[in-house]
């Protein structure tokens, strides 16, 4: 009986696959041997096993072996130096999937041993160990992990943005979106901008003004526009603005506005501030000693230009909501 060819083409992808499962199962003696089988098959396919051979060689390593059982901090440092530069430059994604599912499985393997959170360990409060659980697809863990490391890090803004991260995978775009805010308030300089999930939210740290239609430019150095994302976002709806509950809310929100705006190192924040300050209305400000004017004063002071923007909104939301005659 003749073989046809679809049969032999099937025979072949079950032996390279076969291949592909141990190596996934970090078992590269049996890998090797299958893609071995797969080769002598075919020995004049042109296919390129560069890495496949790569990893399968790099499984054989007793330094990633030792690492993996024993130490996930080093195994982490192992896979940033050796593939994630790969990974990073890469322009031909016709490899994707190997690498992709191998990097996947790679993780897993760390997280079994990646310890809970530890009080005062850089690997967390770093954001490494919350790196670690999302490569590995692990969302409600590295949520969690965020959370909590987010509160005693150097790095707020950081974590912040992986805890957005993190929930937006979870398919929690609101929650998402308020962690967002909490990152750009703590810190939009420290935030990891190539690992952003939220295509919106990527958008606005790449392009800020693109978000204001028709409204004015925000120029200055790259740090600067960063710090706008918020004040951006917020005029945009596309962060939620937050309710300051209870005095001590409050005044900490007044301070971020007043402390930044003679000297300004962070505009962007102190504009924000006014925002959030100004959705509690004139009777809310009242009760806690503030004034409108004053805040508005504030805003206008720290840039003009947004702030003629964000009193045409103003205007425009109160003509919508007012009665028809």
């Amino acid at each position: 009986m003749r073989i046809k060819q679809l049969d032999v083409f099937s025979a072949s992808v079950t032996e390279y696959n076969k291949a592909l499962k141990y190596l996934l199962d970090f078992n590269p003696d049996e890998a090797e041997r299958h893609l071995s089988i797969w080769e002598r098959r075919h020995s004049n396919n042109t296919r390129d096993l560069g890495h496949e051979r790569g990893l399968i060689d790099f499984l054989r390593e007793s330094e990633v072996n030792k690492a993996l059982e024993n130490d996930p901090e080093r195994a982490f440092y192992i896979w940033e130096r050796r593939w994630e530069p790969l990974l990073s430059a890469r322009q031909d994604d016709s490899r994707e999937d190997i690498l992709s599912r191998f990097k996947n499985a790679y993780f897993l393997r760390l997280c079994r041993r990646l310890e809970p959170f530890k009080p005062g360990s850089s690997f967390h409060t770093g954001g490494n160990a919350v790196i670690c659980l999302m490569r590995a697809g692990l969302w409600e863990r590295a949520a969690s992990a965020a959370r909590t490391a987010a509160r005693m890090s150097a790095v707020p803004g950081r974590l912040y943005g992986y805890l957005g991260d993190s929930l937006f995978m979870m398919k929690k775009a609101r929650w998402a979106r308020e962690a967002y805010l909490e990152a750009l308030v703590a810190g939009p300089y420290d935030m990891d901008l190539d690992r952003l999930r939220d295509p919106e939210i990527s958008r606005l740290m790449a392009a800020p003004e693109s978000f204001l239609e028709d409204g004015p430019s925000i120029n200055g150095p790259p740090r600067l526009e960063l710090d706008w994302c918020l004040a951006i976002g917020l005029l945009a709806n596309l962060l939620p603005v937050p309710v300051p509950r209870g005095r001590k809310e409050i005044t900490r929100w007044k301070k971020r506005l007043t402390d930044n705006t003679l000297e300004p190192s962070r505009p962007g924040l102190a504009f924000a501030s006014g925002i959030v300050l100004c959705s509690l209305g004139m009777e809310g400000l009242r009760k806690n000693g503030l004034e409108i004017a004053h805040i508005r004063a504030h805003m206008k002071r720290l840039s003009p230009a947004l702030f003629t923007y964000y009193m045409e909104q103003k205007r425009n939301l109160d003509t919508e909501r007012s009665p028809k005659e």
